[in-house]
């Protein structure tokens, strides 16, 4: 029941900001407040996966080790990704309620 601006005009699904310099991006531009935009929905799940992959590459070079699981990864991205408790406690519910196959 929830709707997103971003995700409608942009094809944000994520809420991707426009990175600056130094990380490989799908996106085509930056919109308002620098949420991404992008051409199509896919790119900007592409877009997540490179995000995701500087996050592991962060994650490990500060702690020496993989995260654990996705728990400890969503912890080491909360503030940084998204500052809002309630972006946390939805990314943990639907890791409860979903199995990936």
């Amino acid at each position: 029941g929830q709707k997103s601006f971003f995700a409608k005009k942009y094809l944000n699904l994520t809420g991707m900001r426009y990175p600056g310099t130094g990380r490989k991006t799908t996106a085509v531009k930056a919109g308002m407040d620098y949420y991404a935009v992008f051409n199509h929905w896919h790119d900007c799940m592409l877009d997540f996966k490179l995000y995701m992959d500087v996050m592991d590459e962060k994650f490990e070079k500060k702690n020496g080790r993989p995260a654990k699981d996705e728990y400890e990864m969503v912890d080491f991205m909360f503030g940084s990704f998204n500052p809002y408790s309630v972006w946390k406690s939805d990314v943990y519910w639907l890791l409860k309620h979903f199995k990936y196959k």
